[in-house]
This record gives structure tokens, sequence and C-alpha cells, in this order.
């Protein structure tokens, strides 16, 4: 009653998961090849990939139906400042993933019919980190600092021996912390990030002329899913005028073969799709109306 979206966790989790091999901490939770194909059409095509289901990391029971909902119920993101922030050094996803990975993600969540939401500095492929960091009075720095390097105790980092540990984490109190977070506007004008940008605003272009005229009056049950292969999956919606939306992706390094005919114009391909097969990180878009 008091809200038209939220966000969209699992789909981040899982997005973040295939990128970057991590499966620590709540990653862990879609760190099943065999399971997360499935878990993340579902999220893409359902809202939710726990709908009710145990979730080992936790415990416990986590989500609720979501099926019945339209796409536009949930908000999507590849970072944001959670996930950002709450890494040890506030590392971005460029710095853990290939360029290829990164804008396979990119192209999945960009084009959903869920809403997009863009970090800052992601869309121009940010070098800066953005660590956690908070302005209190002196009296209180160290009950900060003690506090923060306790919370990262719980982070999927924390859970693995490969990544640095909590002592090495920045000071959240510190000016230069706080300073190191803020963007360089002069990297627009600059490789790589000049390229990047543009990458974004021509995907983002094809969404306000694709997929959002498309949007008004989709109703709930409107996306469904079907596996490919253990790291790949077609997920298809209906959308508000009638037409259908289909993604086609395969986010691994090998190559999915026996793909199921590609049906409909293409929108958008990252990679390649050529006789029934598709390539490494690849993601392709199609519509049929």
């Amino acid at each position: 009653m008091h809200y038209t979206a939220q966000w969209n966790d699992d789909v981040h989790h899982l997005l973040h998961a295939a990128a970057t091999g991590e499966n620590t901490g709540y990653y862990a939770d879609f760190d099943n090849f065999e399971e997360r194909s499935g878990m993340l059409g579902r999220a893409l095509a359902e809202g939710f990939a726990y709908q009710g289901e145990m979730k080992p990391h936790e415990g416990m029971k986590r989500g609720e139906p979501s099926e019945g909902l339209p796409a536009t119920s949930f908000v999507v993101y590849m970072q944001d400042h959670d996930q950002v922030g709450n890494r040890v050094k506030g590392d971005r996803i460029t710095r853990l993933a290939s360029d290829d990975a990164v804008k396979a993600l990119i192209a999945v969540y960009l084009l959903s019919p869920q809403i997009p939401m863009v970090f800052q500095g992601e869309e121009w492929a940010s070098s800066h980190p953005f660590p956690f960091f908070s302005d209190v009075p002196t009296e209180l720095r160290e009950v900060v600092r003690s506090g923060r390097q306790e919370e990262l105790k719980s982070t999927p980092e924390h859970e693995d021996p490969n990544k640095p540990d909590v002592e090495e984490a920045v000071d959240p109190t510190s000016v230069r912390t706080f300073a190191s977070a803020k963007l360089d506007w002069s990297s627009l004008k600059k490789e790589p990030h000049k390229s990047w940008f543009q990458h974004y605003r021509d995907l983002i272009d094809l969404r306000r002329m694709e997929i959002v005229p498309r949007l008004s009056g989709q109703n709930g049950f409107a996306g469904e899913y079907q596996l490919l292969g253990i790291k790949s999956v077609l997920v298809t919606w209906k959308m508000g005028d009638g037409s259908t939306l289909r993604l086609y992706m395969n986010l691994a390094e090998e190559t999915q073969e026996s793909v199921p005919p590609i049906i409909g114009r293409r929108l958008f391909l990252q990679g390649y799709s050529e006789e029934a097969r598709l390539g490494p990180w690849t993601v392709l878009w199609t519509i049929e109306v």
C-alpha cells in the first residue's frame, strides 16, 4: 500500500556471484552452478529467487511468492552503496571481474523489464573505490572503527581466506577515506571510461525506445524461464503491449551449445550467437511483436 517497488537483492547476488566467482557469505546461497541459472531466471521472470524456501546461509526461510507481481515492482542493479561500501576496501565490480563479464551483467539488468538503478560512477567504470565512511565526533571515532571491523566479519569477504582481512579495512572516520570515494569527473574525457560511458548511454537509449514503451499494462505472471544449460537460461516476458521480450544469456566462460531457435527481432547482442550456440558471456535480447 505504501510503496510501488523494492530492491531485488537476489538478482544482484546472482549476477555478482556469476561474474566474480565469489561464493562465501550470502553469496554461498547462490553458488550452486546447477541451480544458479534457474534461480537467476526465476528472479528476473518472477521477482525473487527465494520465495519462501530455506536460505542456507541464513538458516531460515526467505522471501514470499512474487510471480503475481509485474516486473516494475522490483528495482534491479549490479552495484549499490551497500554491496560496494561493505567490502573491505570498497572495491567496485570492475576490479573483481573481467570486462566481458561486467558488460554481460550490464546488458542483463539495464534492459530488464524490472527497474534498473545505476550506482554513482558505475556508468563510466570509475576506478575510485567506494569505502564506508562516517563523520563522527572525535570521541566516537574509535567506537566506529572497531564497530566497522566487527561488521565486516559478517560479510562474504571475511569468510574467504583469499580476500583481505578486516584489519586491512580503511579508517571510516578519516577524511582521506571520504575523499577517496569522490568521483573524478574528468575521467569521462579519458579512455577506457569514455567508452564505458557511451556503452551505458547506448543501452539506456535502447531501453527508452524498446523496453519502456512496452511496460505499461504489464500484468503479474508475465515472466517465465527455461534452463538452456548449467550456466545458461532463456527468460521470456509478455509485455504490456502484447509483445514478447526474450533474453538468452550465457554467464560463463564456456560456450553453450544446443540453444533453441532464436525468435524475434534482435534488439541487442553482447558476445556472439550463431548456429544454436551462445558464446562466453553472451547476452541476446529479442522482441516479437
